[in-house]
């Protein structure tokens, strides 16, 4: 069961698209030398203004199979591609040099890039991790403690490397001479990985399971999950000074949520019918690589200046669950509005809050799944209902407000 307040405490969402780019997917964005670079499969656009203007680089690496990871270091932009390795630039990307020189097929499909001193390195999709010494060497394979070589996530923290690997955690320090097995839950499960980033004391990782936060020296984790949507996938994160934001990747839309005291709460602030790749902030922007182009987000002016219950809805609904028909899930959205204390007996008279049920009924009468049961605020909420584990049929969803208002929709589950 999810639950979301989504109005009380919300300004417009203010997205803003980067026409110059379009609508194709954005993989990766990356600052370089004062510049800000995105990367499509088959495109690399640069802006020098901040992210005013945008457009194409003046050379593009010769990769057939397209570009999926970016990264600066040093004063080197640095390109992986699907198939045909690596390539870097040392002119902010007016022309590319491959740079692939020791790596064999299955290494050439490069998934993320991190660089720690005068070492660079690679975590590939079929051969673990690779490395190279950028004073004269030649890539090598960096692999020594791993006992499978799919490599989905590699970040450098300080001279710590951190890794997902066949789906399990590991960290090594550059001078180590093998790489260490940690456990996100405390146990031997697997846990796929998609983003690790440092925050304050801390290292977070972004899971197929939701948020876990470690120690500094990532030996020790906890889960720091966001309880409006627990278990989902955290696809990126973004830092912004002391506020840490975590985008989850859920039903081929994202939400955004942020933190001010390192995970330990998360405010929601963005929902986009979109996937989402990557997340970073620069020059007071939240940018955002996307499944439908390239955006950002203005911060620099998201101070909580809106009153909060401007948002609040004025009137009861509850609306037709979308989808309908739907398999194997729906979302069901309802509102709440301020409710005088005069006019209930369920109304807590400090709180204004209200109690509320909402329970799924099968054809016959039957109470099958109880979605809400609790006292809540006013706003506007919706709840997933997974109907993964019934038949297909006519059911129907019913939502008690207090004594103040009841409403029964019908929906229809074909498998």
């Amino acid at each position: 069961m999810l639950l979301l307040l989504i109005a009380s405490t919300l300004s417009a969402q203010n997205w803003i698209k980067i026409e110059e780019v379009g609508s194709t997917d954005v993989f990766a964005i990356t600052a370089h030398s004062g510049k800000l670079f995105a990367i499509s499969k088959f495109n690399i656009y640069l802006s020098n203004s901040n992210g005013a203007d945008w457009q194409q680089t003046g050379s593009s690496p010769a990769a057939e199979s397209g570009y999926q990871s970016i990264h600066s270091h040093g004063n080197v932009l640095y390109v992986g591609t699907f198939s045909d390795g690596i390539f870097r630039s040392t002119d902010s990307g007016a022309t590319w040099q491959n740079f692939s020189i020791g790596l064999n097929n299955s290494a050439k499909g490069i998934i993320s890039i991190a660089g720690i001193d005068n070492f660079l390195f690679v975590g590939t999709n079929g051969s673990g991790v690779y490395r190279i010494n950028l004073n004269g060497g030649v890539w090598e394979s960096f692999n020594s403690g791993l006992f499978t070589f799919g490599t989905t996530s590699l970040t450098s923290i300080g001279n710590l490397l951190l890794s997902e690997i066949g789906q399990y955690c590991y960290i090594r320090y550059v001078d180590e001479n093998s790489w260490r097995n940690v456990y996100l839950d405390g146990t031997e499960i697997q846990r796929g990985i998609y983003d690790f980033i440092k925050a304050g004391d801390y290292i977070f990782a972004g899971t197929d399971n939701g948020v876990y936060r470690g120690t500094i020296d990532a030996d020790s984790w906890e889960r720091k999950d966001i309880a409006a949507f627990p278990s989902r996938d955290v696809a990126s994160f973004a830092l912004n000074g002391s506020k840490l934001f975590a985008a989850i990747d859920f039903g081929n839309e994202h939400w955004i949520f942020e933190s001010s005291n390192f995970g330990d709460t998360w405010d929601f602030k963005w929902h986009e019918f979109s996937w989402l790749y990557d997340m970073v902030v620069y020059d007071e922007k939240l940018w955002a690589a996307r499944l439908d182009g390239l955006w950002f987000y203005d911060l620099s002016g998201s101070t909580d200046v809106d009153d909060p219950l401007a948002d609040i809805p004025t009137n009861f609904m509850l609306n037709q669950n979308y989808p309908n028909p739907f398999n194997p899930s729906t979302i069901i959205k309802f509102s709440v509005p301020t409710v005088s204390p005069s006019l209930s007996a369920d109304t807590d008279k400090t709180k204004r809050s209200i109690y509320t049920t909402l329970k799924v009924y099968d054809i016959l009468g039957q109470e099958i799944a109880v979605l809400m049961n609790e006292e809540i605020m006013p706003g506007k909420y919706q709840v997933e209902f997974d109907g993964s584990k019934l038949s297909s049929g006519v059911y129907f969803y019913r939502i008690d407000i207090g004594s103040n208002f009841s409403s029964t929709k019908k929906m229809i589950l074909i498998k």
